[in-house]
């Protein structure tokens, strides 16, 4: 849905592919605004949003890349993989706690 570049291991640009995948990068640029301010994890934070020229005027964003690296499952350990699932426990709460109100603003 979006071609996505990775420039210099510091950014991130997003650019649409079709007419949906615009719809949805227009939401995720509104709702990573909002969530952020609510949740307490590190979310990316666009710092260019704009439109490309042309009859559509599809959205794109870039925005600084956080700093990791991937999850790999499949070599977690049961522990590990407790420890990660009581980590991620308290963002979900707190995402399944937002009025629908607050996503929808």
């Amino acid at each position: 849905m979006n071609i996505v570049f990775h420039v210099d291991g510091r950014f991130i640009f997003r650019f649409p592919r079709s007419e949906r995948g615009a719809k949805l990068l227009a939401m995720d640029c509104g709702l990573l605004s909002c969530l952020s301010q609510e949740l307490p994890i590190l979310l990316s934070d666009p710092f260019v949003v704009g439109s490309l020229p042309g009859p559509r005027e599809w959205p794109f964003k870039g925005y600084t890349r956080i700093p990791g690296r991937q999850l790999q499952w499949a070599s977690l350990t049961t522990a590990r993989r407790r420890t990660l699932a009581r980590d991620l426990a308290k963002p979900l709460e707190r995402l399944a706690a937002l009025p629908s109100a607050t996503a929808k603003r």
